[in-house]
C-alpha cells in the first residue's frame, strides 16, 4: 500500500481491535465510516481486503480463534456497505446511459428511416424503405410493407428478412389516401419488445405521410404534363427536303408547367414557320401567356409575309391581354425549301439566336438579336435572311440549352459547349443531333435540368 493507505490500515487495525474488545455498536458506525472514507479516498475494495486480513490476522495472534472471525465477518460487512451503495450507484448510472444511448440511437435510426422514405416520391421504394428499417430498427426477424395502390393492379408488397413469418405481428397502419388504412407494416420476431409498437406505428406513419406525398406529386406531375403537351404540337409536320426533330425537357421536378414552346406549320403563303419561344415564369399563368404567344404567331403569319411583322403583332397581343409583367422571348423563321437546301427569312424578339451547322464542320451564328416581348410598345425587331445548304443543320433553341449549372453559379455548359456538340454533330441528323445534346446537357448537370429546355432542329437533305 501506499502512505495513504497505510494510514487506513492502521486506523482499520485500531477499529477492528475496539470492536473485539467490545465496542459494539459504536465501532460498527466506526467500520461504516472506515469505509466512506475509503471511497472517498478511492483506495480499491482490494486494499480495503488486505487491511481486515491485516487486521484480522494480528487479532487472531492476540486472542485465538475463539469468537474472532465471526466478529470479523460482522465488522467487514459493515465497512464494505458504502462500496455496495456506490457500486449499485454505478450500475445504475450505467443503465442510464446504456438506455440514454439506446434511445438516441433509435432517433437518429427513425430520422434516417424519414430522409430514406422521402429520397423517392416512389410508393414501391417507399413500402421497401418502411420494411428494411422497421426489420433493423427493432432486430425483427421479418418486416412487412403492403399496401393498395391507385396505380397497381394487385396490392404492393415488400418483405425485409425472412419470407416464411409465423406467430403474431406488431403491426401498424398505412393511411395515405384520405387518410383511409388501405396498408399496413408488420414486424414478426422483434428483440426490442418493449419499444416495437411505438416504433412500427412511427414508421408507419411517416411512410403513410410519404406515400400521401407521392400521390399528390404524381397527380400534380400528370396534370402539368398533360397542359404541357397541349402546348406544343403532337407531331411535326414533314417538310420537303428537310428533316426535322424537336424536344422538350422539362426542368426542376416537372410539376409545373413550362413556358419553353416550338412551333412548326405551313403559311398561306407556301412557306413553313417555325417558331421556338420562353415565356418568363413557370405555372399556370405562363402556360397562359404561352398559349396566347403560340396561338397569336399561328393566327399572325396568316397575314404577314415578314417574320419580324408577326413579332410585333404578338407584343401588341401581349401588352393587350396579360395581366401581370410577364415578357416573352419569341424567335420566328419563314423557311422556303428547295431542291438545293432552304431559303429563310427569321427575326428574333429577345430570344438566343439559332445555329447553324454547316456541312464542312463551322458553326455559325444567325441573324441580329431583338428586344423582349411584351415590355415596350414599338419593339426593334429586324429581319435576317440565310440560306440551309444541302448537308447543312439549323438549331433553335431555348435558354435552358445553354445554362445548365452545377455547383450554385458556376456554368458549367454554356454556348461555346453547345458549338463544340454540334461541330461533332456535322452531318448527323436532327434525332441524332438532338441526341448528342440531351447526353452532353444531363451529362454537365449531373442531375435533374433546372430550367426547361426546348430545341428544334432542320436538316437540310444531302
Amino acid at each position: 500500500m501506499g502512505v495513504t493507505g497505510e494510514r487506513f490500515s492502521a486506523a482499520y487495525a485500531a477499529a477492528f481491535r475496539q470492536y473485539l474488545a467490545g465496542g459494539a455498536e459504536r465501532s460498527l458506525e466506526t467500520a461504516y465510516e472506515l469505509g466512506r472514507i475509503a471511497v472517498a479516498e478511492r483506495l480499491s475494495l482490494m486494499q480495503l481486503a488486505e487491511a481486515h486480513h491485516s487486521a484480522l490476522s494480528a487479532s487472531l495472534a492476540e486472542r485465538g480463534e475463539n469468537g474472532v472471525t465471526v466478529a470479523a465477518a460482522d465488522f467487514f460487512r459493515e465497512s464494505v456497505a458504502t462500496f455496495e451503495i456506490a457500486a449499485r450507484a454505478f450500475q445504475g448510472a450505467q443503465e442510464t446511459v446504456r438506455l440514454e444511448h439506446s434511445v438516441a440511437a433509435t432517433q437518429q435510426a427513425l430520422a434516417d428511416a424519414a430522409v430514406a422514405l422521402n429520397e423517392r416520391l416512389e410508393p414501391p421504394h417507399i413500402l421497401r424503405v418502411a420494411a428494411d428499417h422497421a426489420r433493423s430498427i427493432t432486430g425483427a426477424r421479418t418486416a412487412i410493407a403492403e399496401m393498395e395502390l391507385e396505380a397497381a393492379a394487385l396490392p404492393v408488397r415488400s418483405v425485409a428478412g425472412e419470407p416464411e413469418v409465423d406467430g403474431e405481428p406488431v403491426a401498424a397502419p398505412i393511411a395515405a389516401h384520405n387518410h383511409a388504412a388501405d396498408g399496413r407494416l408488420a414486424v414478426y420476431g422483434a428483440t426490442a419488445a418493449d419499444r416495437t409498437g411505438p416504433i412500427v406505428v412511427q414508421i408507419a406513419s411517416m411512410a403513410s405521410s410519404a406515400i400521401e406525398k407521392a400521390q399528390r406529386y404524381q397527380r400534380e406531375r400528370y396534370v402539368a404534363e398533360t397542359l404541357q403537351r397541349s402546348l406544343l404540337p403532337a407531331a411535326l409536320p414533314e417538310l420537303p427536303g428537310l428533316d426535322a426533330a424537336a424536344a422538350y425537357w422539362p426542368g426542376a421536378d416537372g410539376v409545373q408547367v413550362g413556358g419553353d414552346f416550338y412551333d412548326v406549320f405551313r403559311t398561306t403563303a407556301g412557306e413553313w414557320a417555325v417558331v421556338i419561344g420562353d415565356v418568363c415564369g413557370k405555372g399556370p399563368e405562363a402556360a397562359s401567356l404561352t398559349a396566347l404567344a403560340r396561338y397569336t404567331v399561328r393566327a399572325a403569319s396568316l397575314h404577314e409575309r415578314s417574320p419580324r411583322e408577326v413579332l410585333r403583332l404578338l407584343n401588341a397581343a401581349m401588352l393587350e391581354q396579360r395581366t401581370d409583367e410577364r415578357f416573352a422571348t419569341v424567335l420566328c423563321a419563314f423557311v422556303r425549301p428547295s431542291a438545293v437546301g432552304a431559303e429563310l427569312v427569321l427575326a428574333s424578339g429577345g430570344h438566343p439566336l439559332p445555329l447553324v451547322v454547316r456541312a464542312d464542320g463551322r458553326v455559325e451564328t444567325l441573324g441580329g438579336r431583338g428586344m423582349l416581348l411584351g415590355v415596350v410598345p414599338d419593339p426593334q425587331i429586324p429581319d435576317h435572311e440565310a440560306r440551309l445548304h444541302p448537308g447543312d443543320l439549323l438549331l433553335l433553341y431555348t435558354d435552358g440549352a445553354t445554362e445548365v449549372r452545377r455547383d450554385g453559379p458556376r456554368v458549367v455548359f454554356g454556348g461555346e459547349n453547345l458549338r463544340a456538340v454540334l461541330r461533332d454533330c456535322a452531318g448527323a441528323g436532327a434525332g441524332a443531333t438532338l441526341e448528342a445534346i440531351r447526353e452532353a446537357l444531363y451529362g454537365a448537370a449531373a442531375a435533374p435540368l433546372r430550367d426547361d429546355v426546348a430545341l428544334l432542329a432542320l436538316h437540310a437533305r444531302d
